[in-house]
This record gives C-alpha cells, sequence and structure tokens, in this order.
C-alpha cells in the first residue's frame, strides 16, 4: 500500500521523500477526513417534514475480535428521504437499550422534533419496557406506531399455523421433514410432480376458489418482486393450483432453518408436490395438505397485499371476519382458532388514530368513507391505545364495520403527518378533483410514511 501511494505521489509530480508515508499515518489522516464528512453531512441534513424513524437489530462479526455483537440500524424516512443515520454497537437487544440508541442518534442528528411516527417489529412495542414505549417517553412525544407488516404476517401469523399442523418436538434451528427432502432431492424427478386441485380431499375447498387465486397469483408475478423465492411461491402455488401456463422449473431445495419463514412455504410445497417420490408419514402428509391450503387459500393474499398500511385497517378486518379466518374454521378449527387468537394481539391498524389511513384506500367504498367522516365528530379515548384490545368473542369484531373504530382521535394522524383535512369536507366520490387531495407532494408526504 506504501508502494502505491508512493508511486501515486511521484506521479502527481510530488517528492515522496518529503511526505510522511506510512501505515499509522494513512490510517489517522484517513479516520480525520471520515470524521470530516460525517460532520458535514449531520450540519447540512435539516429536514423540514414529519419523519418516519426505523430501526432493527442483528447478530454481526465484531470489528475488532473474532465474537459477534449486536449491532442496530436506524433510519429515518420522509418526503424524498431515506437516510441511514448509524449502527451502533449494544451491549445486547433489549427494548431500554434500543430505545437509548435510537434517541442518542436522533439527538445527535439535531431531529427530535421532526419524528412524528416510529416503524419497528413488534418485538419492540410491548406496553410497558417495549423499545417504542420507552422512546416516546424519552422524546416527550405521542408518536404514531406504524408496525411492520410484514413482520406481523411473516412471524406470527404463518408460524402459528406452522406449529399448529408441522412443527416437531426437535428444539435445534434444523426442521428434520425438510432436511429430510434436501437430502433426498437427488432421487426427484421434477418433471413428475402432483398438484393439490386433483386430491379429492382438496378439491373440495379449492374449486369455488381457484379461478380466483389463480388470477391473483398470475397479477403479483407482472408486479416488482425484490426476491427471487417470492416468484418462486407464486409460481409453486400456481403448480399445486394445476395451472402450468408460466414456464417454471422447480429448483433444488435451499436453506431450511427456523430462522427463514418463507422456507417453510416454499419447502411444504415441493415436498407436497412430490409427494409421491419422498417418503412421508400420513400425519406429515395431513399437515402438508391443511399447511399449503392455509397458505393458497389464505394467507398468500394476505402477504402480497400487506405493505401498504393505507389498507391494512380493511385488509385486517376482513382478516378476521368470515371472508378469511372465520370462514376457515370450516376446513380446520384449530389452525383458524390459533390464528385468530394471535392475530388480534396485533391490531395496530385499527386503532382510533390509524384507522385513519382507510381514507386513503381506493378500496374502501364513498358510503363507507361517509361514515368515516361522520364519526369523526364521536368522542375517543383521553389515552389512545398502540394497539387495540377486542376481548369479546370473535362474532363481535366481525361484525365491526371500519366507522365503527373512528373517532374524534382520528384527527390526529392528520396533523402528525402534516396533512390538510380539507377534502373531509367534500362527498369522497369527488375527492380525486381535489387539488390538495391530488398534488404530488400530499401523495409523497403520505405514502413515505405509509408503505412498509
Amino acid at each position: 500500500m506504501i508502494k502505491i501511494l508512493a508511486a501515486t505521489a511521484k506521479s502527481l509530480g510530488h517528492d515522496p521523500l518529503e511526505l510522511v508515508l506510512n501505515r499509522e499515518s494513512t490510517r489517522q489522516v484517513r479516520r480525520l477526513h471520515r470524521e470530516t464528512i460525517a460532520m458535514e453531512i449531520r450540519n447540512t441534513f435539516a429536514p423540514n417534514i414529519p419523519l418516519t424513524v426505523h430501526w432493527d437489530g442483528k447478530l454481526l462479526p465484531s470489528l475488532t475480535g473474532n465474537n459477534m455483537v449486536d449491532r442496530l440500524a436506524v433510519i429515518l424516512s420522509g418526503e424524498g428521504i431515506m437516510k441511514l443515520l448509524a449502527v451502533p454497537q449494544l451491549a445486547d437487544g433489549s427494548g431500554k437499550l434500543h430505545a437509548d440508541a435510537v434517541y442518542d442518534v436522533l439527538l445527535d442528528w439535531h431531529v427530535m422534533d421532526r419524528v412524528s411516527c416510529i416503524d419497528t417489529t413488534s418485538s419492540n412495542t410491548g406496553n410497558k419496557s417495549g423499545a417504542c414505549i420507552l422512546l416516546e417517553q424519552k422524546l416527550e412525544s405521542n408518536l404514531l406506531s406504524l408496525a411492520c407488516r410484514h413482520h406481523i404476517h411473516e412471524l406470527i401469523v404463518v408460524a402459528k399455523a406452522f406449529k399448529v399442523l408441522l412443527e416437531t418436538s426437535s428444539s435445534g434451528p434444523q426442521i428434520k421433514l425438510f432436511q429430510r427432502f434436501s437430502l433426498a432431492w437427488h432421487t426427484i424427478n421434477i418433471a413428475a410432480y402432483e398438484n393439490g386441485i386433483d386430491y379429492q380431499e382438496l378439491a373440495a375447498d379449492l374449486n369455488p376458489v381457484t379461478d380466483d387465486i389463480i388470477a391473483f397469483l398470475k397479477a403479483q408475478l407482472q408486479t416488482y418482486l425484490p426476491r427471487d423465492d417470492y416468484k418462486e411461491l407464486l409460481q409453486l402455488a400456481l403448480l399445486f393450483l394445476g395451472d402450468e401456463s408460466v414456464p417454471f422449473t422447480v429448483h433444488r431445495p435451499g436453506a431450511y432453518h427456523r430462522a427463514r419463514w418463507m422456507a417453510k412455504l416454499i419447502y411444504c410445497l415441493k415436498i407436497y408436490l412430490f409427494r409421491s417420490q419422498f417418503q412421508v408419514t400420513p400425519s406429515e402428509l395431513s399437515g402438508l395438505q391443511q399447511f399449503n391450503l392455509f397458505i393458497v387459500t389464505v394467507y398468500l393474499r394476505a402477504w402480497f397485499t400487506c405493505p401498504s398500511a393505507a389498507s391494512a385497517p380493511r385488509q385486517d378486518l376482513q382478516l378476521l371476519q368470515k371472508q378469511k379466518l372465520v370462514n376457515y374454521k370450516r376446513t380446520n378449527k384449530s389452525v383458524a382458532n390459533c390464528c385468530i387468537k394471535i392475530f388480534m394481539c396485533h391490531l395496530c391498524y385499527l386503532t382510533e388514530t390509524l384507522i385513519g389511513l382507510s381514507f386513503f384506500d381506493d378500496e374502501v367504498d364513498d358510503e363507507t368513507k361517509v361514515s368515516m367522516i361522520a364519526a369523526l365528530e364521536s368522542a375517543g379515548a383521553l389515552k389512545p391505545c398502540k394497539r387495540i384490545f377486542i376481548e369479546e368473542k370473535i362474532t363481535v369484531i366481525s361484525a365491526k364495520k371500519l366507522s365503527d373504530f373512528v373517532t374524534s382521535n382520528t384527527r390526529k394522524l392528520f396533523i402528525a403527518l402534516d396533512i390538510s383535512q380539507q377534502f373531509l369536507q367534500q362527498h369522497p366520490s369527488t375527492w380525486k378533483c381535489l387539488d390538495d387531495y391530488c398534488s404530488p407532494v400530499f401523495w409523497q408526504n403520505l405514502a413515505s410514511h405509509i408503505f412498509d
């Protein structure tokens, strides 16, 4: 390295003998240069719009040793902004340390007064010691809690269904059924797969909805998919439903440890497609049938459409109503009940504040929006909850409408996001003709916060 620097200096007309060229001097100059650049970036970062702070932790190798350390990535987003602020090292992953680290980063960047929303996983949202609550206390401000939509559906809903139907007694990182299938892959003829629609026990549940599901899956394949396993999951689901119109070669099974939630879906579909070529027990076959049926008829549509928080209140309510999980009780009561129970503990988007996102959902009809506008005059709770807790039977929430969750507290959403409420004075059928509702700034400001 020193020889390269000396040669470079000489080519630029300098005498290398007059320069201090050694490893330590170079390291110190580089460090000072990076500190100067970092300070300049912080001093020139002065957003004047509402911002959302995101954070998530991960175990990574230490920079100075061979051990693993907790690192917390802290990101800010807003209108035209997506900025990584810092990745501090923590002693552990507790909620208090997360809150302290995020607060210190916001303080260092002088953006505490601009943060109006928080978006993080449900593991940080405990009512007493969760990082979100502790951060609000340190900031002395009530923030909008935009919980990660994918996290709720990935690690809560589908994990529960898998545990009921296929979870083994093994406590290790590997899933034995998947491990056996991976080792037996070399014996599989990938051209000789069997779909699920021809299986009599599944046909009764699949036939009435097959065409609609296939149309949805094909439409999703035409959208942007950030990862290849998203596409593979859609293609496997089409094969399961007997649709071969989309060319697809079944790939060799990949990683299958418990941390990869999508591997559960992909593996279960693959194993069932080749069930005649791979030895499974009767209980495993029954579990695969029921899990794949749940994936295809209930889960895939919910997961692929969940990133839009504008539609989150409507979709969460529908998932609990007769069209989805409640209706699924007729197919598998135990799976439906466990998913309903856990999902009802994560209804962040049906709170008095975030229910206001439904005003921007194109799938909500004008009549419902008129009812929601009227409900804005109803009194709200003095301290609105971050997520609703429904103690009544599922039949009670099944009868509710979006307007039933709207109160005067819903207006806090518009205040936090600095969005004009003038359009609420007009009929919903005219909103798209209004300048403030259709202006690019309005939608950019909204989209920067609500899309996960």
